[in-house]
This record gives C-alpha cells, sequence and structure tokens, in this order.
C-alpha cells in the first residue's frame, strides 16, 4: 500500500463523497423537516422509510450489476474495445425496468407487512401516506441506477456527482415546499416528502439520458441500441444484483422486526433509533463514496488479472474508512444534544436520544471499517457472501438476542440496543475473515466475456 493507492482511491470517490454527502443531507432534511411535525411522525418516517428502502432493494441494486460488469469490461477496454463495455446499457436498462416494476408490485403487502410489525395503528397510517406514493418511483429508479452504475464501472464518477447532488437538492428544496406547503404548494406532510423525491429522482433520470445523447466521450458506448440485447448479459447481472437485493431487503425486514421490539418499549424509542440509525448513516455515507470508488478499481484491476494490486487499494480503503469512523465518533462523544436537537427538541427524545448516542458511538467506528469491504465484495461479485453474513449475524442479534432480553428477561432498551452493537461487531470480523480468504479476487462475473476467473 503506497500513496499512489490513496491517491487512486480519493481521486474516484472524491466526486462520489460530494454526491452521497448531499444525499445524506437530503435524508437528514427530510428527518428534521418531519420530525419538526412531532415525534409520531419520525417514528412514522422510521417505519415508512424502512418499507421504501425494501422496495428500492428491488431497483437501485441494478447499479450493483451493472457496475460489476462494466468495470471489468473497461478494465480490458484497450484490448476488447468501448462498443463491448457498452453492451451493458441496453441490457441494464431492460433489467431496471424489470426490477422497478416487480418491486412496485410487491409494494401492494406494505399495510399488511407494518400492521403485523407495529403497534401504533396512527404510526402505521402515516407510513402508509409516505409508502403509496413513493411505491410508483421504482421503475424510474431501476432504469436510473443501471445508467448510474454503468457509468460508475466506466470511471465516470463526475456524472455521477452532478446528478447526484441535482437530484437531491431539488428533492430538498421540493420536500420543503411539498411538506410545509409553501410558495402556495398544498401542505401535504408526509406525503409531501414522497411526492418530492419522486420527482426529483424523474428529473435525475431525464439528465442521464440527455447526457448519453451529447456526450462525445459517453456516444462511443452507443445508446438505445437494442440489437445488443444478451441473455448471458441479462443472467450476468441478475447474478450480481440478486445476493444485493435480497441482502437489503431481508435486512431491512429484520430492522422493521428490530423496531417493532423497540417500539413496545415505547415511540420515544422507536425515534430515538431513527434518529441513532440516521447519525450511523453519516458515517456510512462518507465511507461509502470511497467504497464505490474502491470497488470500481478493484473491478477494473481485477479485470485486468491484478489481484495484488487490487489488495493494496483494499488496504487503502480501509485505512480511509477508519479516519471517518473516528470522526464520527468524536462528534458524537461532543455533541450529543445538540445532534438529537437537528431532529427533535422534546426532551424526553433528547435525553433518551443522547443517551443512545453515547452508547453507539464506538461502534459507529467499527461499522465503518466493516462497510467498506461490504460495497467492495457486493460491487464485485461476491454478494452472496455478504448476504449470507449480513443475514446470519443479524437474526443472531437484532431479533434473537434482542427479542429474548426485551420480551423474555424484560431487561429494557440498552439489551436492545446491544443486540444492534453486537450485530455490527460480528459482521465487521466476518467480513474481515472474508477478505483475508482471497475468494473475494476469483468470482466469475462475466460469461459474455470469457472471463477466466473460477
Amino acid at each position: 500500500m503506497t500513496k499512489k493507492h490513496f491517491q487512486q482511491v480519493i481521486k474516484i470517490g472524491s466526486p462520489l463523497l460530494a454526491g452521497m454527502f448531499i444525499e445524506y443531507i437530503l435524508y437528514l432534511a427530510d428527518s428534521v423537516m418531519i420530525g419538526r411535525l412531532g415525534t409520531e411522525y419520525l417514528a412514522a418516517a422510521a417505519v415508512g422509510g424502512l418499507v421504501a428502502e425494501m422496495l428500492w432493494a428491488f431497483a437501485w441494486t441494478t447499479s450493483a450489476g451493472t457496475q460489476t460488469l462494466s468495470s471489468r469490461r473497461f478494465g480490458r477496454q484497450d484490448r476488447t474495445g468501448s462498443r463491448f463495455t457498452g453492451e451493458i446499457i441496453e441490457n441494464g436498462i431492460v433489467f431496471g425496468l424489470f426490477a422497478g416494476v416487480l418491486s412496485l408490485f410487491l409494494s401492494i403487502a406494505a399495510r399488511t407487512f407494518l400492521s403485523a410489525l407495529v403497534e401504533s395503528s396512527t404510526t402505521v397510517s402515516l407510513a402508509m401516506e409516505y409508502v403509496s406514493v413513493i411505491r410508483w418511483l421504482m421503475p424510474i429508479t431501476g432504469v436510473y441506477f443501471a445508467l448510474y452504475g454503468f457509468l460508475a464501472g466506466i470511471n465516470e464518477t463526475k456524472h455521477l456527482m452532478y446528478a447526484t447532488i441535482g437530484v437531491n437538492l431539488l428533492n430538498i428544496g421540493l420536500n420543503y415546499l411539498l411538506i410545509y406547503g409553501k410558495a402556495g404548494f398544498p401542505a401535504m406532510g408526509i406525503k409531501g416528502a414522497a411526492l418530492g423525491t419522486l420527482l426529483a429522482q424523474s428529473a435525475g433520470l431525464v439528465y442521464f439520458f440527455v447526457l448519453f445523447s451529447v456526450s462525445e466521450k459517453l456516444k462511443q458506448y452507443g445508446l438505445f441500441r437494442w440489437h445488443r440485447l444478451k441473455k448471458s448479459i441479462l443472467k450476468d447481472i441478475f447474478r450480481a444484483w440478486l445476493p444485493v437485493t435480497l441482502q437489503y431487503i431481508i435486512i431491512h425486514g429484520i430492522l422493521l422486526v428490530y423496531e417493532g421490539i423497540i417500539s413496545s418499549l415505547g415511540t420515544v424509542y422507536l425515534a430515538v433509533f431513527h434518529i441513532i440509525f440516521m447519525i450511523n448513516w453519516l458515517g456510512k455515507s462518507v465511507t461509502g463514496a470511497f467504497a464505490e470508488g474502491g470497488a470500481i478499481l478493484v473491478g477494473n484491476l481485477l479485470g485486468r488479472d491484478d489481484a495484488e494490486e487490487a489488495k493494496k487499494l483494499i488496504y487503502a480503503c480501509a485505512l480511509i474508512s477508519l479516519v471517518i469512523g473516528c470522526a464520527v465518533y468524536i462528534i458524537a462523544i461532543a455533541f450529543p444534544e445538540i445532534l438529537i436537537r437537528l431532529f427533535n427538541s422534546e426532551p424526553g427524545t433528547v435525553f433518551e436520544g443522547a443517551k443512545a448516542l453515547r452508547f453507539f458511538a464506538p461502534f459507529f467506528i467499527l461499522g465503518s471499517f466493516g462497510f467498506i469491504l461490504e460495497i467492495i465484495f457486493s460491487h464485485n461479485g461476491w454478494g452472496r457472501f455478504v448476504l449470507i453474513s449480513d443475514v446470519t449475524a443479524n437474526l443472531i442479534f437484532c431479533i434473537a438476542f434482542a427479542y429474548s432480553a426485551v420480551k423474555i428477561f424484560q431487561r429494557g432498551v440498552v439489551s436492545a440496543w446491544a443486540g444492534f452493537a453486537l450485530y455490527l461487531t460480528l459482521y465487521t470480523l466476518v467480513l474481515w475473515a472474508g477478505f483475508f480468504s482471497g475468494r473475494w479476487a476469483k468470482i466469475r462475473v462475466d460469461t459474455g466475456a470469457g472471463d477466466a476467473s473460477s
């Protein structure tokens, strides 16, 4: 690992960092704006947001499939040519549309699912106001992230930065107008947050289509050349997409159950965990930018059969993630009440939230250190390992441990927090064990390219 490896990761990850940070600001702004409506609304945003994440998991994970294939092909493009890399575009669009429509269809079960997990009927009703609108975004998201993954794979991260920043700034503005009813718009509350996201993401997809049509650099890859549809490429996208999708659906389902356990102790604890989840997401958003940048570079290197150089890049990513995790830890320990008041200023929420933040702060470092490998593995064809590791650790600690501690032994909310903390610990350890095994460098991802890896 040398200075060059850090420079490579930072160079390709920095545009993604700008975009992801703005995306985090969107989620933060959403939670803050909804939280100002009351604790019940914030609790509804917690469970409604998790249902939306489960639906999104079908659509946005298309990017894992298109990035996995395009990064490998880009890595050997000097031998195969740009048109061969460009075959991923149409196949990704078709697959993304299919995944989004599937998600839209499955959203019919959202109310039944929520009612079975959340005791408060008011929380369920408010959450469904959000879900009933956001579900229509899924087909758009599938196509958007198919193009997003392709652009990432060919190292065009600056365009991803422009798109992400534009979409999320537009989203924040629309949400403000539609949640509170400003500038002549109706006050739609939590439903306005969903509509703002739908409109902003649609604008992002239009931007990508225009970009592929006018950019001379991107024209070499072609767009809408439907004769390039190939069963082998669709299968390869599916193979990369499926474990990542299952991971996020199952994990968010588990988190919903976990939040149901917490909500049985009181709505304030559910709101508090949502705040903790958002603050933890800050570290993951920053880490995720460099993790995704590292995943792109690793894919390019594996396309050139250079596993040793890929390993050095991963070490550089890991060190960057530790620095980020430590920064989030310091902020959480130094300003807990201030952070909680960003979301909700009710005294009970602030008191319990600050206590929870001090408890979870050390685990923000650990989570950041593991998340870097999750992204690199899942975007380079080893999503099955990530899926099994994540689900197993979650079931053991977020479900079995937390349920037993709260429901059977009546140990209170701290024991439920311990379940989430122990999950982060086990998951991170297993991911690093997987890294040292070396199997991540031997995954075959592109059958259509005659990938010789075994």
